[in-house]
Protein backbone atom coordinates (compact mmCIF):
# COMPACT_ATOMS: atom_id res chain seq x y z
CA UNK A 1 0.00 0.00 0.00
CA UNK A 2 1.26 3.47 -0.73
CA UNK A 3 0.69 4.92 2.77
CA UNK A 4 4.01 4.27 4.47
CA UNK A 5 4.96 5.29 7.94
CA UNK A 6 7.31 8.25 7.91
CA UNK A 7 10.37 7.97 10.06
CA UNK A 8 10.09 10.22 13.06
CA UNK A 9 12.51 13.07 12.39
CA UNK A 10 11.34 15.26 15.26
CA UNK A 11 13.73 16.12 18.06
CA UNK A 12 12.04 15.46 21.40
CA UNK A 13 12.35 17.96 24.16
CA UNK A 14 15.32 16.91 26.30
CA UNK A 15 13.44 17.58 29.55
CA UNK A 16 10.80 14.94 28.71
CA UNK A 17 13.06 12.18 27.45
CA UNK A 18 12.21 9.09 29.43
CA UNK A 19 11.09 5.64 28.45
CA UNK A 20 7.39 5.98 29.33
CA UNK A 21 6.83 9.18 27.33
CA UNK A 22 8.62 7.75 24.26
CA UNK A 23 6.59 4.53 24.43
CA UNK A 24 3.38 6.51 24.86
CA UNK A 25 4.22 8.74 21.88
CA UNK A 26 5.15 5.75 19.70
CA UNK A 27 1.88 3.98 20.55
CA UNK A 28 -0.08 7.15 19.77
CA UNK A 29 1.62 7.52 16.36
CA UNK A 30 1.03 3.84 15.54
CA UNK A 31 -2.66 4.13 16.47
CA UNK A 32 -3.00 7.32 14.44
CA UNK A 33 -1.35 5.67 11.42
CA UNK A 34 -3.53 2.56 11.73
CA UNK A 35 -6.71 4.64 12.08
CA UNK A 36 -5.80 6.65 8.98
CA UNK A 37 -5.07 3.47 7.01
CA UNK A 38 -8.36 1.91 8.15
CA UNK A 39 -10.34 5.02 7.30
CA UNK A 40 -8.65 5.18 3.87
CA UNK A 41 -9.61 1.57 3.16
CA UNK A 42 -13.18 1.92 4.39
CA UNK A 43 -14.07 5.27 2.87
CA UNK A 44 -11.93 5.97 -0.19
CA UNK A 45 -11.28 2.50 -1.56
CA UNK A 46 -14.94 1.57 -1.06
CA UNK A 47 -15.86 4.45 -3.37
CA UNK A 48 -13.53 3.14 -6.06
CA UNK A 49 -15.14 -0.28 -6.20
CA UNK A 50 -17.71 0.15 -8.92
CA UNK A 51 -19.63 -2.98 -9.61
CA UNK A 52 -22.61 -2.29 -11.75
CA UNK A 53 -24.82 -4.80 -13.40
CA UNK A 54 -23.40 -6.73 -16.30
CA UNK A 55 -23.29 -5.07 -19.65
CA UNK A 56 -26.39 -5.92 -21.58
CA UNK A 57 -24.92 -4.47 -24.74
CA UNK A 58 -24.34 -7.34 -27.15
CA UNK A 59 -21.72 -6.90 -29.82
CA UNK A 60 -22.96 -7.18 -33.37
CA UNK A 61 -21.27 -7.67 -36.71
CA UNK A 62 -19.82 -4.36 -37.86
CA UNK A 63 -19.25 -2.82 -34.42
CA UNK A 64 -15.97 -0.99 -33.89
CA UNK A 65 -14.21 -2.13 -30.72
CA UNK A 66 -11.02 -1.63 -28.75
CA UNK A 67 -9.23 -4.91 -28.08
CA UNK A 68 -7.97 -4.92 -24.51
CA UNK A 69 -4.66 -6.43 -23.43
CA UNK A 70 -3.50 -6.86 -19.84
CA UNK A 71 0.11 -5.94 -20.50
CA UNK A 72 -0.53 -2.89 -22.74
CA UNK A 73 -1.79 0.55 -21.75
CA UNK A 74 -5.32 1.38 -22.86
CA UNK A 75 -4.19 4.11 -25.20
CA UNK A 76 -2.18 1.54 -27.18
CA UNK A 77 -5.02 -0.98 -27.59
CA UNK A 78 -5.72 -1.74 -31.25
CA UNK A 79 -9.01 -0.93 -32.95
CA UNK A 80 -10.96 -3.66 -34.67
CA UNK A 81 -14.23 -4.41 -36.44
CA UNK A 82 -16.40 -7.36 -35.45
CA UNK A 83 -16.62 -9.82 -38.35
CA UNK A 84 -18.45 -12.72 -36.71
CA UNK A 85 -20.00 -13.47 -33.33
CA UNK A 86 -19.82 -17.02 -31.96
CA UNK A 87 -22.34 -18.24 -29.36
CA UNK A 88 -21.36 -20.37 -26.39
CA UNK A 89 -22.90 -23.71 -25.39
CA UNK A 90 -25.83 -21.89 -23.81
CA UNK A 91 -26.57 -19.90 -26.97
CA UNK A 92 -25.35 -16.59 -25.57
CA UNK A 93 -22.64 -14.96 -27.72
CA UNK A 94 -19.34 -14.85 -25.85
CA UNK A 95 -16.59 -14.74 -28.50
CA UNK A 96 -16.12 -12.61 -31.61
CA UNK A 97 -13.86 -12.70 -34.63
CA UNK A 98 -12.23 -9.29 -35.01
CA UNK A 99 -10.49 -7.74 -38.01
CA UNK A 100 -7.60 -5.52 -37.01
CA UNK A 101 -5.10 -3.66 -39.17
CA UNK A 102 -2.72 -6.62 -39.44
CA UNK A 103 -5.02 -9.66 -39.54
CA UNK A 104 -7.91 -11.28 -37.76
CA UNK A 105 -8.20 -12.40 -34.14
CA UNK A 106 -10.75 -14.26 -32.05
CA UNK A 107 -11.30 -12.58 -28.68
CA UNK A 108 -13.81 -12.98 -25.82
CA UNK A 109 -16.35 -10.23 -25.20
CA UNK A 110 -14.69 -9.56 -21.84
CA UNK A 111 -11.62 -8.17 -23.65
CA UNK A 112 -13.61 -6.11 -26.18
CA UNK A 113 -14.68 -2.56 -25.43
CA UNK A 114 -17.22 -1.25 -27.95
CA UNK A 115 -17.00 2.29 -29.22
CA UNK A 116 -20.06 4.36 -30.02
CA UNK A 117 -19.41 3.83 -33.72
CA UNK A 118 -20.34 0.85 -35.82
CA UNK A 119 -19.94 0.20 -39.50
CA UNK A 120 -23.75 0.03 -39.89
CA UNK A 121 -24.27 3.55 -38.59
CA UNK A 122 -21.51 4.81 -40.84
CA UNK A 123 -23.15 3.23 -43.90
CA UNK A 124 -26.57 4.62 -42.97
CA UNK A 125 -25.06 8.10 -42.57
CA UNK A 126 -23.48 7.82 -46.00
CA UNK A 127 -26.83 6.72 -47.49
CA UNK A 128 -28.68 9.62 -45.89
CA UNK A 129 -26.17 12.22 -47.03
CA UNK A 130 -26.18 10.94 -50.61
CA UNK A 131 -22.41 10.60 -50.62
CA UNK A 132 -21.22 7.06 -51.01
CA UNK A 133 -17.58 6.38 -51.53
CA UNK A 134 -18.28 2.67 -51.95
CA UNK A 135 -21.63 1.20 -53.08
CA UNK A 136 -23.70 -0.68 -50.52
CA UNK A 137 -25.31 -3.92 -51.56
CA UNK A 138 -27.52 -6.50 -49.88
CA UNK A 139 -26.56 -10.13 -50.08
CA UNK A 140 -29.16 -12.90 -49.84
CA UNK A 141 -27.25 -14.97 -47.26
CA UNK A 142 -27.40 -12.25 -44.62
CA UNK A 143 -29.42 -9.16 -43.95
CA UNK A 144 -26.41 -7.01 -43.12
CA UNK A 145 -25.03 -4.44 -45.50
CA UNK A 146 -21.80 -5.20 -47.28
CA UNK A 147 -19.52 -2.69 -48.90
CA UNK A 148 -18.34 -3.61 -52.35
CA UNK A 149 -14.68 -2.97 -52.97
CA UNK A 150 -14.42 -3.58 -56.70
CA UNK A 151 -14.35 -0.46 -58.88
CA UNK A 152 -16.56 -2.13 -61.54
CA UNK A 153 -19.57 -1.97 -59.20
CA UNK A 154 -19.71 1.81 -59.31
CA UNK A 155 -22.72 3.23 -61.10
CA UNK A 156 -21.95 5.76 -63.81
CA UNK A 157 -24.86 7.94 -62.71
CA UNK A 158 -23.80 8.16 -59.07
CA UNK A 159 -24.06 11.62 -57.51
CA UNK A 160 -20.41 11.56 -56.49
CA UNK A 161 -18.12 12.72 -59.25
CA UNK A 162 -14.69 11.25 -59.65
CA UNK A 163 -11.90 13.43 -58.39
CA UNK A 164 -8.87 14.19 -60.49
CA UNK A 165 -5.42 14.15 -59.02
CA UNK A 166 -5.14 17.85 -59.80
CA UNK A 167 -8.02 18.62 -57.37
CA UNK A 168 -6.42 16.81 -54.46
CA UNK A 169 -5.17 18.95 -51.62
CA UNK A 170 -1.45 19.33 -51.38
CA UNK A 171 0.01 17.51 -48.38
CA UNK A 172 -0.21 19.46 -45.15
CA UNK A 173 3.11 20.73 -43.92
CA UNK A 174 4.17 22.01 -40.54
CA UNK A 175 5.96 25.27 -39.95
CA UNK A 176 9.37 23.69 -40.38
CA UNK A 177 8.40 22.16 -43.73
CA UNK A 178 7.88 18.55 -42.66
CA UNK A 179 4.93 16.73 -44.27
CA UNK A 180 2.20 15.47 -41.94
CA UNK A 181 1.23 11.83 -42.46
CA UNK A 182 -2.21 10.72 -41.30
CA UNK A 183 -1.89 7.56 -39.16
CA UNK A 184 -3.74 4.45 -40.28
CA UNK A 185 -5.01 2.85 -37.11
CA UNK A 186 -7.75 0.74 -38.67
CA UNK A 187 -7.57 -0.43 -42.24
CA UNK A 188 -11.22 -0.55 -43.22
Amino acid sequence: MFIHGNSNCETPDLDQVDRSSLVKRTKYLQKLREDLRQRFRNEYLALLVHRGTRRNYALEVGDVVLIGHDNVRGIDWPLGVVLEVYPGKDGVPRVAKIRISHGERIRPFQKLYPLEVSAKTEISVLKASGKASLPVEKTPESSTDHVSESPTDYASDSPVESTDNSEEKPPTKIRLGRTIKIPRKLDL
